[in-house]
C-alpha cells in the first residue's frame, strides 16, 4: 500500500484544498500508509484540512470582475507526528510543494465559475517511500441561493507513488455543496459548509461516497496579519474496499480541527504556520489514528 500526501495550502487570492490519498494495496511491505484525508475539494474556498480559510473570499469576489486568471506556488514544510497515518506514529518532516493555475469569472452576474489545474508533491525526510506527487483538475459553478451559496464540483485527480514507481490512482469526483459566510463589523469572519461528494476511482476499490460539514472563522488584527480557527466532519463509506483482503466493509468518520496564523508580506507573497490534528474512526481497526501536524509555508500567488 502506497501513502500519497499532498498539499492543502492555500494562495494569497485563492483559498484551495488539494488531494490528499493512500493509495493501499492490501499485504504490502507499506500496508501501514494506508489512509490520510481522502481528496478533499481543490474549489471549495474554506479549507478543510488541513485546510481552511474564509477571509479572503471578499477579495477574490471584487477582483474576480477585474482579473480573470490566477497562479500561485506554495512550498511548506510539514513535521508530523504520524506519517503512516496508523498508530504506528512514526514522526517525520516533509517538504510540500504546489503549483496552481486557474481562471474564476461570474456569469449572467449570478454564477460563479471557476476551472483549475494543479501539480504538487510531497517528498519525507526518512520514510522515502511514502514520497509521491498528484495532478489536480476540474470545474466548480455555484450560484447564490436565499443567502447561501449552492454549487456543483467536476474534478479529476491522479497519483503516483514515487517510492515503487508503480502505482498509481485516479478519481474522478462529482460532488455538491452548500456554503455560507459572515463578514462582521469587528474584523471577525465566518464559515459554513456542507458538501456530498461521489468518488469514482481506478483502481475501484477506492470508489466511495463522502459527506462533510465545515465550519471556521478568522480575525483580522491587521491588515496584513490573521488568524484562523476551525473545525469539520467527514463520513465516507467505501463501495467495496478490498473486501476479499478484510472480509468486511469500510466506513470511515473524522474529527479535525486547525489553528493557523497568516502574514502578508508583500500584496502577493504570504507567509503562514497552520497547526492542525486530526482523529479518524474506522469500522476497520488498521485505519483508526490519530495525527497532529505542525506546518510552515510560504505562498507567491497573482491575479491576472
Amino acid at each position: 500500500m502506497i501513502h500519497f500526501r499532498s498539499i492543502a495550502l492555500p494562495l494569497v487570492l485563492v483559498t484551495t484544498l488539494l488531494p490528499s490519498v493512500t493509495l493501499a494495496q492490501p499485504g504490502a511491505s507499506s500496508e501501514a500508509a494506508r489512509q490520510r484525508d481522502t481528496l478533499p475539494d481543490p474549489f471549495l474556498r474554506a479549507r478543510a484540512a488541513d485546510e481552511e480559510d474564509s477571509d479572503t473570499t471578499d477579495d477574490l469576489m471584487l477582483l474576480v470582475e477585474h482579473d480573470l486568471f490566477f497562479a500561485g506556488l506554495t512550498t511548506a514544510v510539514e513535521i508530523t507526528d504520524n506519517a503512516f497515518r496508523n498508530n504506528s506514529e512514526e514522526n517525520d518532516v516533509i517538504g510540500l510543494a504546489q503549483f496552481i493555475f486557474g481562471a474564476q469569472t461570474v456569469v449572467a452576474d449570478k454564477v460563479d465559475a471557476s476551472a483549475l489545474i494543479s501539480v504538487g508533491g510531497a517528498r519525507y525526510q526518512d520514510f522515502d517511500e511514502l514520497d509521491s506527487d498528484f495532478f489536480t483538475a476540474g470545474l466548480q459553478a455555484a450560484v447564490p441561493f436565499d443567502g447561501f451559496r449552492l454549487g456543483g464540483v467536476l474534478a479529476y485527480d491522479d497519483f503516483n507513488a514515487r517510492g515503487t514507481g508503480s502505482d498509481d490512482l485516479s478519481q474522478t469526483r462529482l460532488g455538491i455543496f452548500a456554503d455560507k459566510y459572515w463578514t462582521l463589523d469587528n474584523g471577525v469572519s465566518l464559515f459554513a459548509l456542507a458538501q456530498l461528494e461521489q468518488v469514482a476511482a481506478d483502481p475501484s476499490d477506492y470508489e466511495l461516497t463522502r459527506a462533510q460539514i465545515r465550519f471556521g472563522g478568522s480575525y483580522a488584527f491587521t491588515d496584513r496579519f490573521t488568524l484562523n480557527a476551525g473545525l469539520s466532519g467527514k463520513y465516507e463509506t467505501y463501495d467495496d474496499y478490498f473486501e476479499d483482503f478484510f472480509n468486511d466493509s469500510r466506513d470511515d468518520f473524522s474529527l479535525s480541527t486547525y489553528l493557523s496564523a497568516r502574514y502578508l508580506i508583500h500584496p502577493n507573497v504570504e507567509a503562514r504556520v497552520d497547526l492542525h490534528y486530526i482523529h479518524n474512526e474506522s469500522s476497520l481497526d488498521d485505519f483508526d489514528y490519530g495525527s497532529t501536524s505542525l506546518t510552515p509555508s510560504i505562498t507567491v500567488a497573482a491575479r491576472f
